[in-house]
This record gives C-alpha cells, sequence and structure tokens, in this order.
C-alpha cells in the first residue's frame, strides 16, 4: 500500500505541476495577444493620417494598413511557426496500470505476478524522416513569403493604375473646364458682333451646343473621379467618406519615369525576380520533398518504451517482492504497401509532374504579361511624343490662324470653333495616353518583380559590365 499511495500521488502532482499551468498559460497568452492586436488596430484607426500625400507616401499608407496585406503576414507567422513542429518527436505516452491482480480477492500482495506498473513510450520516425518534414514547412514558409510579395506586386500595381487614371481624370476635368471658359468668352465676342451684323445667330447657337457637349463630358468625368477616388479609399483601407487629398502631378509623363530598358533584360530580371515563379519554384520543391518522404514511409518508425513495476513481497516470491523493469522497441510492418505507401509515391511522383509543368507555364505567362506591357508602354510612348512634339503645336498654330482669319473676316465661324474642340480632344488624348503610360510601367514592375528604379539601375550596371 505503501507503495501504491507514493505513484499515485506522484502522478497526480505531476499533473498538476506540468499539465494544467501549461493550458492556463498557454490561454493567457492567446487572450493577452488577440487583446494587444485589437488595441493596435484600434490605435492605428485613431491615428491615420489623412492629409495630402503623394504616391510614395500613399503606397507606404496602402503598406501598412491593407488588411489583405495583414493578412498574409499572419499566414507566414503561421507557416513560420509549422518549422519547429514539424521536426518535433510525437509527445511520448505515459501509461500507468495494475497488472495480474486478483478478481475474486483484489490484492497486491498475494502472488508474485502482481504489481503497479508505469510505462513510459516514445514514438522515434526513422532516420531522415523529421528532416524532410522540416524542409518541407520551410518550403511552405517560402511560399508563403512569395505570395505575399505577389500579392503586394499586385496591389501596388492596381492601386498605382488607379492612381494614375484619377490624375488623368483631374487634368482632363480641368482641360474641359479651361475650354469651356474660353467658349464663353468667345459667346461674348460673337454678341458683339452679332449685334453689328458682323456674325450670325447660328455661330452663337453652335458654340452654345458645344458648352453643353463640354459640361455632359464634365459630369461624366466627375463620377468617374468620385468612383476612382472610393476605389483609392477602399484600397488604402479607410473610411469611403474619408476625402482624397492626392498631390497633383505638374506632368504624368517625365524623364525620371520614362522605359530605358530593353525587352530581353526585362524578361530576365523577370525571371530571376518575379514572386510568382519563386513561388511556384518552392512548390515544386515541396512536391519533391514529398515524394522523397512518400518512399521513405516505407521504412518502419521506432516505438521504444521502458516500464517500471512496482511489488510487494507475497508469500513463495523467489525475488522477495524486487521490483521489475522492462524495455522494448515496437515498430511498424509496411504489409500493404501495395496499396498504402507504393500509391502514396505514386501520387507525389503526379504531383511534381504537375507542379514542373505548371512552373513552365507560370513561366511562359510572366513572360508574356512581360511583353505585352512592354510593348504597349513602347506604343504609348510614342504617341505621346507625337502628340507634344507635332499635333497639339499645329493645333495652337491653326487656332490662331483661324482666330486672325475669322477676324478678318475670310474663314467661317465653325473652322475656329472646331479648331478650339480639335485642341481639347487633343489635350485629353494626351494626358490620357501618358495616365496609361504609367499604368503600363506599373504592368511592367508587377511582370518583373522590381520598381522600375531598380530595373533601371539593374539594366545600367549590367550594361557597364558588357561594356569592361
Amino acid at each position: 500500500m505503501m507503495y501504491q499511495k507514493l505513484l499515485i500521488t506522484t502522478l497526480l502532482t505531476a499533473n498538476i505541476i506540468f499539465i494544467f499551468p501549461v493550458s492556463i498559460h498557454a490561454e493567457v497568452s492567446s487572450q493577452e495577444q488577440t487583446q494587444h492586436v485589437q488595441k493596435t488596430e484600434n490605435e492605428e484607426k485613431g491615428n491615420r493620417d489623412y492629409s495630402e500625400k503623394n504616391l510614395h507616401q500613399l503606397i507606404e499608407e496602402l503598406s501598412q494598413y491593407n488588411p489583405e496585406l495583414k493578412s498574409l503576414v499572419e499566414k507566414i507567422k503561421a507557416a513560420e511557426l509549422k518549422i519547429p513542429q514539424a521536426s518535433a518527436l510525437e509527445d511520448p505516452r505515459l501509461s500507468f496500470e495494475g497488472s495480474n491482480i486478483p478478481i475474486r480477492n483484489p490484492s497486491l500482495n498475494r502472488t508474485a505476478m502482481t504489481g503497479l506498473q508505469i510505462y513510459l513510450r516514445q514514438k522515434v520516425p526513422f532516420p531522415g524522416k523529421l528532416k524532410l518534414k522540416k524542409q518541407m514547412a520551410l518550403s511552405q514558409s517560402e511560399q508563403e513569403k512569395q505570395m505575399y510579395y505577389e500579392r503586394f506586386n499586385q496591389l501596388i500595381a492596381k492601386f498605382k493604375q488607379s492612381y494614375f487614371e484619377y490624375q488623368y481624370l483631374n487634368q482632363a476635368i480641368q482641360f474641359n473646364q479651361q475650354t469651356q471658359k474660353k467658349l464663353r468668352g468667345l459667346i461674348q465676342f460673337l454678341n458683339a458682333r452679332y449685334s453689328t451684323g458682323e456674325s450670325s445667330q447660328q455661330d452663337i447657337l453652335q458654340t452654345k451646343q458645344e458648352i453643353s457637349n463640354i459640361t455632359s463630358r464634365l459630369i461624366q468625368l466627375r463620377s468617374q473621379k468620385k468612383l476612382l477616388a472610393s476605389r483609392l479609399n477602399t484600397l488604402l483601407y479607410r473610411p469611403q467618406e474619408t476625402e482624397l487629398k492626392i498631390k497633383a502631378l505638374k506632368q504624368l509623363n517625365n524623364d525620371s519615369s520614362s522605359l530605358q530598358v530593353s525587352l530581353e533584360t526585362l524578361k530576365k530580371l523577370a525571371k530571376e525576380n518575379r514572386p510568382w515563379l519563386k513561388k511556384k519554384a518552392a512548390d515544386l520543391e515541396e512536391a519533391q520533398l514529398g515524394e522523397k518522404l512518400a518512399k521513405k514511409s516505407l521504412l518502419p518508425d521506432f516505438d521504444f518504451g521502458a516500464g517500471y513495476r512496482v511489488r510487494q513481497n507475497p508469500p513463495g516470491d523467489p525475488v522477495m517482492g524486487e521490483d521489475f523493469f522492462s524495455a522494448g522497441v515496437s515498430i511498424n510492418l509496411p504489409l500493404y504497401a501495395a496499396k498504402n505507401q507504393n500509391k502514396k509515391i505514386q501520387e507525389m511522383v503526379h504531383l511534381q509532374k504537375s507542379e514542373e509543368y505548371l512552373q513552365e507555364a507560370t513561366l511562359q505567362e510572366v513572360l508574356y504579361q512581360t511583353e505585352k506591357a512592354y510593348l504597349e508602354a513602347t506604343q504609348l510612348q510614342s504617341q505621346i511624343h507625337l502628340l507634344r512634339s507635332q499635333i497639339i503645336p499645329q493645333d495652337w498654330a491653326t487656332i490662331e490662324s483661324s482666330r486672325a482669319s475669322y477676324e478678318a473676316t475670310k474663314v467661317d465661324f465653325i473652322n475656329l470653333l472646331l479648331s478650339e474642340v480639335t485642341l481639347l480632344n487633343h489635350r485629353t488624348d494626351q494626358v490620357r495616353y501618358q495616365s496609361q503610360y504609367q499604368q503600363k510601367l506599373a504592368e511592367i514592375e508587377m511582370a518583373v518583380g522590381l520598381p522600375l528604379e531598380v530595373i533601371q539601375t539593374t539594366s545600367k550596371n549590367q550594361e557597364n559590365s558588357h561594356e569592361k
């Protein structure tokens, strides 16, 4: 009885000391972390800065507050915590049992076989299995990181496209307002000429009609601007009613953002840096490790055990109540490998081939995205240059000539009016092309996986190294 009481007391004490405090501590820590996160988020919402910002500052705000990015960060943290789990042994199993106790008259000192036994067992995988599991967990962690970078690139591209479209609408509204103001001034001039019989009422009506057309266009442009402002606020995780304050760009297309990299260089950089491709490489690595682990499943795992039996001294016991010690090991036998382990190996082989094909398909898609964005950007660049250097200067010259000729009654007023409308259309086309050009540069950044400044610098460094 002394041994029995001592053993039970020991087990209960161990249970109280090691098991319950751990679970309580884990629960308290989880609650504290949740409260800390909620408190931090509430503080961030209260301290948001909605003042006027440029593009770089807005992107910083997006990276800090966008909930989708925050979600991916949490996935990265979760994946990193899986790494030590993958390489850890299973929990040891502790058992306590009374063995060979007589049924009719239960007692611990009637027979020599009776005793109280503690048994400790530990399962140990075949050498190399835990290492492979850890490598797979590392690969999964890398996948989550590259998924974050890929989605970050996509969100930045989407934000820049909305941002430059918003800037285009601002300038288009400004140009239409300027032309509308000019036409209203022209009506006053026509009224004065009409009173002296030098102009017809039709000229006045045509001008008013064009002013109405511009008014209709302004309604559409302002509606589009409001919708884009809502889109930008959504990406920034701002309240929808927040007034969007953006520092106006003096010129959408400038030399610092012009594309000065060859298509071949862009494709090479995309192969090396696109997070999407890096994720697919990590996917393939995990499949390869999975195949190796499946092959090792044919090898047995070991289950080690050690026991200690506490006995009393029954009459006739040859060892006079001496305690017993036992130890052993068991292994699993892959008797059903044909339907189990071998099928798992075949499954992982097919999965690996699938990842190889998917990696190649992803590469082709990345190269296509890069080439498409590059060709469209160069086309827009040519159109911008043509409008800026030839067409718009010719429009200004045509307006001056038409005005002088009209005042000298050498041409009809309709020629002057058409010249003003043509100039407005071409100026609007220019800022639209400039906005689209900047959007294509954002697509190139996403396709390559690098900011334009880094692309330009890397390209120049490579050119200098080739020259040397």
